[in-house]
């Protein structure tokens, strides 16, 4: 059994993916991000607030945040790469953990980078602050966490989709990419 944590009750360092629990519309699922504030040496770098009491579901992610409603599946989301704390995340519930996704990364023959370039990559993404399109199979939030920590795109929840739900998900996409092309 997966165990999962509240936000103070994780203990994530930094550079890590931290995975949470997700349910919509009797769909679950995990949304990831990398944990990116976890010392006060940091503050030096942040705007944020910052105390040495500070508690563990206040740490900083760095993570895809959607702009649009999702729950039309015809219509491609966009995204945005946003800083939120762990706590924001989690809502205060049992929800969260550190999955760093390695057995995965060593099938691919990836190592994780450095924390602190991991981190380096997190916010270099944020300062970019592009808006892109989400598209779930192939540009989620998983492939986002991945990217920033080994370097390469994957997703694990997509992998283990059965190709029935790969193939009506797909379909998806191309119709709202095909919508989106018209509009341009």
């Amino acid at each position: 059994m997966t165990v999962y944590f509240t936000p103070d009750g994780i203990q994530a360092t930094k550079g890590e993916l931290i995975e949470f629990k997700r349910r919509k519309l009797r769909v679950k699922y995990c949304h990831f991000a990398v944990y990116t504030f976890d010392c006060d040496a940091d503050c030096q770098v942040s705007d944020r607030d910052c105390r040495s009491e500070r508690l563990v579901g206040d740490g900083i992610t760095v993570g895809v945040s959607l702009l649009e409603d999702s729950r039309f599946p015809h219509r491609p989301s966009r995204y945005k790469i946003m800083e939120k704390t762990i706590r924001e995340l989690c809502k205060n519930k049992r929800r969260c953990r550190v999955n760093n996704l390695d057995k995965a990364a060593a099938e691919k023959g990836l190592e994780p980078f450095d924390p602190d370039k991991i981190v380096e990559r997190a916010r270099f993404f944020l300062r970019q602050n592009l808006i892109e399109n989400y598209y779930l199979l192939t540009k989620n939030c998983e492939h986002f966490a991945t990217k920033c920590r080994y370097g390469e795109e994957f997703s694990c929840q997509v992998n283990e989709l059965n190709p029935f739900k790969k193939a009506i998900l797909s379909m998806l996409g191309r119709r709202g990419q095909r919508d989106q092309n018209l509009k341009l």
